[in-house]
């Protein structure tokens, strides 16, 4: 008479380790405008920051095609510091810090943290560009049909 060993079956196989990718958080990876030149995407990106409620541009370089802009927060929150870089690639890079121990009127102590803040600010630049985009591209095919047909835009 064969012997019948029953062994204990086997754990299940450890769910694979998901780690974070430019999917997980898609509005902090660089956007990129192809045909647009990086001066006029920069143009295009001080367009739409004067364009945001509380928010205020501080200084722009063309020479390094950077733009920063101050998010003005209310009576206990700080301002935020967004920085926007274009790149010679014609992407758009962007940055936001909470400046919390630089202008808050008096430190809670207590609270630590943006709450989300940066996020937002990086959520809401990027919903209000895509109408001046449209426009700079529309400027764009403009230009060239004008070229083509031998009319100097």
């Amino acid at each position: 008479m064969a012997e019948s060993r029953t062994s204990a079956p086997a754990p299940p196989p450890a769910p694979p380790a998901i780690a974070p990718t430019a999917n997980s958080y898609p509005e902090l990876v660089r956007h990129a405008y192809p045909g647009i030149a990086p001066e006029r995407l920069l143009q295009v990106a001080a367009f739409t920051v004067s364009g945001l409620p509380a928010w205020q541009i501080v200084t722009t370089d063309s020479k390094t095609l950077t733009l920063v802009a101050i998010h003005k927060g209310h009576l206990l929150s700080p301002d935020d510091e967004i920085k926007i870089t274009v790149t010679p690639r014609s992407e758009i890079d962007l940055c936001s810090r909470s400046r919390m121990d630089e202008s808050a009127p008096f430190q809670l102590g207590v609270f630590h943290g943006d709450f989300g803040s940066n996020i937002g600010h990086i959520k809401e630049f990027y919903a209000a560009l895509p109408p001046a985009i449209d426009e700079a591209y529309r400027e764009r095919e403009l230009n060239l049909t004008a070229e083509q047909h031998g009319i100097r835009p």
